[in-house]
Parts: structure tokens; C-alpha cells; sequence
């Protein structure tokens, strides 16, 4: 009889790690996709100084102040998905951090192919193709006194050239601008004000991004520089990172992608956006 009761309870307890064992391997097999619609919540980091992309609106209550195309993109995510929207919000490389460490979902925030960041994320489609409007450049804001001295590479050889950290237009100034001084900064309005005060001497920037910040300085402007890159065209533009290896959402994504673009929701977003950061000078 004991030994019975013994052999019913080694059962027992194997029965018990089993099921363990299989939920926690159920879960480790559990998509990125499945986890958002489980938990209800989509995870979107995002740096909030990219005008009128993604931006502060400071007369809004404090959970509506970030505004921005990027940010209607990222609601209209979570709606197509049936979840809630949290905002990760930090600066450029945190939001970058936050993807590749899985502390976010995906980033929406104004983010541009580099072969590198292949290795830790997916990229999505391009839901804001660069090459739209021939206005449209990746370029350079200098004072507006230095437009007739400023126009080739190599005038800025030796001088101060900000770049925000871990973005595109750092790759840019290191490539194309070898003879500068790259002055690696946290963020876009830091690196505005360093430019008024003569801290540098010019600040690489899309010129979508520079026209904002120029309405809302006069004394600042777009210098002729056009970086020039070799981005797959597939890539052209901005998208939306997404964890390494999640396919089934960046499938979803593309597709809800493919939608914005059809009916040119996205393209209104931008515009409408545009107006707003020139209204309240962000």
C-alpha cells in the first residue's frame, strides 16, 4: 500500500513538471503578434524631437502631448491590431535600445535603413518613401550668414558638424564629411540651440525636419549639401522597426502599410502635422 501511495505521488509530481515544462515552452513559442493581442497592449518607443513626425505639443495634457504623423501611424497600429498604445518615449539611441533589448515592440520614430541595424531588427516597408517630393533631402542647416561660404563637403573641413546619435545623418557626416569635426549629440533641439549659440558650426538634419526648425528660428536654413547614399530602394525612406525574427507582425505591419499608402492617409497625416508644428513653432 505505501509503496503505492509512493508510486502515485512520483506520478504526481512528474505530471506537475510536465505541465510546467510544456507551458514554458509554449510560451518561448509564442510570437511577438500573439503576445501584443494577449496582453492588449502595443509597445512603441519613440524620440519626440523629429518634427512633424513625432514632436512636443506642451499645451496638451501631459499624456497627449506627443504628437506627430509618426505618432497617428502608431495609434492607427494599435487600432488595426484591436490593442491599447503605450508610448515608449526617450531620446533616439534609448528608442533604438529599447527594440533591440525587447522593451518595445517596434519603433516608429522617423527610422531610417542602416545595414547595420539588420542584425538586431526587421525592417518594414517604407511607409514614407524619401524620394516623394524632389523638395525632400537629407542635408545640412547652417547660419544663415555662412549660406554663400557653406556649399561643398569640403568647405566644412574642420569645422563643428552635429549629428544626432546612432541616426542616418551621423552615418552621413562620417562618410561624407571626413574632413569635419562630427559633434555627436542627444537630440535634435539641443543640437539646434548649439547651432544659434556658435557651439557648432552646422547641424546635419532631413530637410522635411530643418524646415520645421527653421519657421520656428529665423537666422537658420538648409545649406545646398545633399548627402549623397546607397539605401536599397526597397528601403528608401522611413519604416518601422520591429524585433528581430517576428515575421508574422512585420507582415501585418506591411500590409497595414500598403493600406496607409493606397489612400494616402499617411501623406494627409504629414501634412496636417506639418502645419501644427509650424503653428505652435515645435
Amino acid at each position: 500500500m505505501k509503496k503505492q501511495m509512493k508510486m502515485m505521488v512520483v506520478v504526481l509530481i512528474l505530471s506537475v513538471l510536465l505541465a510546467g515544462c510544456s507551458n514554458a515552452s509554449a510560451a518561448e513559442n509564442k510570437s511577438l503578434l500573439e503576445t501584443i493581442k494577449e496582453r492588449k497592449v502595443l509597445i512603441v518607443a519613440t524620440s519626440p524631437d523629429f518634427p512633424p513626425y513625432e514632436f512636443i505639443d506642451s499645451s496638451k495634457p501631459a499624456d497627449e502631448q506627443v504628437v506627430g504623423a509618426d505618432i497617428e501611424l502608431a495609434k492607427h497600429i494599435a487600432e488595426e491590431l484591436g490593442v491599447e498604445l503605450k508610448l515608449e518615449i526617450s531620446d533616439f539611441p534609448t528608442a533604438i535600445a529599447a527594440l533591440t533589448t525587447k522593451k518595445a515592440d517596434i519603433i516608429v520614430s522617423g527610422l531610417g535603413y542602416k545595414e547595420s541595424r539588420l542584425e538586431s531588427m526587421e525592417f518594414t516597408k517604407t511607409y514614407n518613401p524619401s524620394e516623394k517630393s524632389a523638395d525632400s533631402f537629407q542635408g545640412i542647416m547652417i547660419p544663415e550668414e555662412k549660406l554663400g561660404e557653406l556649399k561643398v563637403y569640403e568647405d566644412f573641413d574642420g569645422l563643428k558638424v552635429g549629428a544626432q546619435s546612432g541616426s542616418l545623418q551621423e552615418g552621413y557626416v562620417k562618410s561624407n564629411m571626413p574632413g569635419a569635426n562630427l559633434e555627436v549629440i542627444a537630440d535634435l533641439p539641443t543640437g539646434v540651440l548649439m547651432l544659434k549659440t556658435g557651439k557648432i558650426d552646422a547641424l546635419a538634419m532631413p530637410s522635411t525636419t530643418g524646415e520645421q526648425y527653421i519657421s520656428a528660428n529665423p537666422g537658420l536654413v538648409m545649406s545646398e549639401i545633399r548627402f549623397e547614399d546607397s539605401r536599397l530602394e526597397e528601403y528608401d525612406g522611413t519604416l518601422i522597426g520591429v524585433q528581430k525574427g517576428e515575421l508574422e507582425l512585420l507582415e501585418v505591419l506591411n500590409e497595414i502599410i500598403d493600406q496607409l499608402l493606397e489612400d494616402g492617409t499617411y501623406e494627409k497625416w504629414e501634412s496636417d502635422f506639418t502645419e501644427y508644428a509650424q503653428q505652435i513653432g515645435a
